[in-house]
């Protein structure tokens, strides 16, 4: 046999690898020759350097970057299919996730580590796995997903350990907070005899004050005011409330209040209330 060459076997993921060998094979340029041989339960390829005879520098750097087109075929192997069993086995095992906890977890969880705008957790975690991949390359012409995957990996799965803990812990604020948002929900839900109409000002140091609807000061909760917003809502339970200004850039309390009141807030677009504040 050519003394170029690569061969990457896998059982349990077949049809992302298929999926990634389709996808090299139509690179321009690249000059490899594939095969691929399917014995249950097992899929082998072979990647065969084309017109590589002899080892020189030349021939060298061309398997070089080969092997760097390669490591990222099988790397997105690894997070379009090894990730989700790996995933979903550890929010079983460290988080005792099961049935539909699960299928609902796994899919935020998921989402926030492939967020690549929000975290950047994908990409890091490719980066490290595509360096694991070459390095192993560099001394192997046969790789086996699984077993990489299980003895070769370990600073991949480390990182990956590492950011699954920071998905989970922010799911379970965001259950926290879905929840506070369906209690509040339901208590105003239950307040059917109110009638009243509201004024929420937030000003430029986020400080709030509410109004009645004939712009009469009912509570100011500035800086040294005891009464949390949400508290003086409770108390008041309006049925309408009018939010002015500042509070449509605010991220906590204006995005609370909205998701409780719904069609029940609306936001000023400009009125006397919002010039003195």
């Amino acid at each position: 046999m050519n003394d170029y060459y690569l061969e990457v076997g896998t059982s349990d993921y077949k049809e992302e690898l298929s999926q990634a060998v389709h996808d090299l094979y139509h690179k321009d340029g690249l000059p490899i020759e594939i095969s691929e041989v399917c014995r249950e339960p097992n899929y082998l390829v072979s990647f065969i350097y084309a017109n590589l005879k002899e080892k020189n520098v030349r021939n060298e750097l061309t398997v070089k970057i080969v092997q760097y087109y390669i490591a990222h075929a099988l790397g997105s192997v690894v997070l379009q299919g090894w990730e989700e069993r790996y995933i979903r086995k550890k929010l079983k095992n460290d988080y005792n996730m099961f049935g539909s906890e699960m299928d609902e977890a796994y899919p935020k969880v998921a989402g926030y580590l492939n967020d690549q705008a929000e975290t950047g957790f994908l990409r890091l975690r490719n980066r490290i796995l595509v360096k694991s991949i070459l390095e192993f390359l560099n001394d192997h012409q046969r790789i086996d997903l699984e077993g990489f995957m299980n003895f070769r990996s370990g600073q991949y799965k480390r990182e990956l350990k590492k950011q699954i803990a920071r998905a989970v812990n922010v799911y379970a604020l965001q259950q926290e907070h879905e929840s506070f948002v369906r209690l509040l929900k339901r208590f105003f839900e239950s307040q059917r005899d109110n009638k009243n109409t509201m004024h929420m000002v937030i000003n430029h140091k986020d400080e709030v004050a509410f109004y009645d609807d004939k712009h009469s000061v009912l509570i100011n909760s500035g800086a040294e005011s005891e009464d949390h917003p949400i508290s003086v809502l409770l108390k008041r339970s309006p049925n309408h409330l009018i939010v002015h200004v500042a509070a449509e850039k605010q991220s906590g309390i204006a995005q609370i209040v909205q998701e409780v009141f719904g069609d029940k807030m609306t936001y000023c677009r400009g009125c006397s209330l919002c010039k003195e504040n």
